[in-house]
C-alpha cells in the first residue's frame, strides 16, 4: 500500500485559513509606504488600469502590464468561489504577476527596490490569499 500523505489537522487548516482572511484584510487597509493609497484603492486602480492597458494599450509593455494586472485583480473572487486543487495552486500565484509587471514594467520613476518597499499593501494581500487556498485545498484532502 503507497503511503498517504500527511494530512493537516483541521484545528491546523482552520488557523491557516483565519491567518489568510485577517492578512487579506488587513491588506485592504494597508497605507503604502509614504502613506499614499491603500490596499482599497490599489484594488479599484489595478481593474481600471487593467482595463485600460489591455482595451487601448500605447505598447506591448501596456499590454502585458493590463493583463497581468487583471489576472492579479481576479485573485481576488477565486478565494470566493469552489474550485478543484490546480486551480487554487494557478491562483496562488496569481498576485505575483501584477507585482512583476509593476515593479518592470510601470512607467515610475523610481528603481525597482524602492517601487517594492512601496507597495506595502501587496505582502499582506498576496500572503493571505495563497494561505486561503493552501487551508481549501488541504480540506478538500480531508474528505
Amino acid at each position: 500500500m503507497p503511503p498517504q500523505p500527511r494530512c493537516l489537522g483541521l484545528k491546523t487548516i482552520r488557523r491557516l485559513a483565519i491567518s489568510g482572511w485577517v492578512l487579506y484584510a488587513v491588506s485592504w487597509i494597508t497605507p503604502g509606504l509614504h502613506g499614499v493609497g491603500s490596499g482599497a484603492r490599489a484594488f479599484v486602480a489595478a481593474v481600471r488600469y487593467g482595463v485600460t492597458f489591455s482595451v487601448h494599450p500605447g505598447s506591448l509593455s501596456e499590454v502585458v502590464l493590463g493583463v497581468c494586472l487583471l489576472f492579479g485583480w481576479l485573485a481576488n473572487l477565486s478565494i470566493f468561489i469552489a474550485l478543484p486543487a490546480w486551480a487554487r495552486i494557478v491562483w496562488s500565484v496569481a498576485p505575483a504577476f501584477p507585482f512583476a509587471a509593476v515593479l518592470l514594467l510601470a512607467p515610475v520613476p523610481l528603481p525597482v527596490r524602492e517601487r517594492a518597499a512601496t507597495l506595502l499593501y501587496f505582502y499582506p494581500w498576496a500572503l493571505g490569499i495563497a494561505l486561503i487556498h493552501i487551508a481549501k485545498i488541504r480540506e478538500a484532502q480531508r474528505t
